[in-house]
């Protein structure tokens, strides 16, 4: 019998409203800088995966907050893209740190609320175990999300980040439960899925863009399209 069940955040509960192109496309207009969404995104994608290699948790070892690190991101973002003017960068950068904790930026999948009030009514122990920098408690209670969990586990805040084994023992300790009294469910198989199997923990992944995942890395019993399953969670 299922005693807990943890979330991933972003890309599971939530996610980016548009793309972090257009965001930061946007905002760059702000100081007269115009560069296009597709540019932006592409070396996005690429600024922050060399950031995270780098640098890991958002430099939680070495930062009080995260806007050093992200102001990394967005330089080498935007200068990959052929803006270089390091004042404005900065500006554009802090911009964004702000405009990246407020509901703007974010938007709510069509059925998570739906499913964690389902879920609360039943009397679930629900809770987040998310890499995300330490905004991510301002962000959940902007979009009304965060009273439905009893604990959040945010990577920046605990020191430890999925897929390490330690975050999650950090959760289940905190409720004094086993791993096989508890379901996790995230979108991403190295962060999420595997590390909750190899821990002893059951698994959902959910696959919103049909990534087709073979057999031998997921269970296709474990491959759910949204999060609209959990309303019969206990048949899984």
């Amino acid at each position: 019998m299922l005693r807990l069940i943890t979330f991933d955040a972003c890309n599971t509960l939530f996610h980016v409203r548009g793309s972090p192109g257009e965001i930061y496309s946007d905002i760059a207009e702000r100081f007269d800088v115009k560069v296009s969404p597709k540019a932006l995104n592409d070396s996005f994608k690429h600024a922050f995966g060399e950031f995270y290699k780098k640098t890991p948790n958002f430099g939680a070892k070495t930062n009080k907050t995260a806007e050093r690190w992200w102001t990394g991101v967005v330089k080498q973002t935007f200068k990959s893209a052929g803006f270089h003017e390091e004042r404005t960068l900065e500006r554009i950068s802090s911009a964004l740190y702000k405009e990246f904790s407020t509901v703007s930026c974010w938007q709510i999948y069509p059925e998570t609320f739906e499913v964690l009030k389902d879920l609360r009514k039943k009397g679930d122990h629900l809770a987040v175990i998310s890499n995300f920098d330490e905004r991510l408690h301002t962000i959940l209670e902007g979009l009304c999300l965060k009273n439905y969990f009893d604990f959040i586990a945010c990577s920046f805040d605990v020191g430890m980040s999925k897929p390490s084994p330690g975050i999650f023992q950090l959760v289940l300790s905190n409720f004094g439960v086993k791993p096989d009294d508890t379901l996790h469910i995230g979108d991403n198989v190295e962060l999420d899925y595997k590390p909750a199997i190899q821990l002893g923990m059951r698994s959902l992944i959910v696959d919103r863009f049909s990534n087709n995942y073979s057999a031998s890395i997921v269970n296709p019993e474990h491959v759910i399209k949204d999060l609209k399953p959990l309303l019969c969670f206990n048949k899984i």
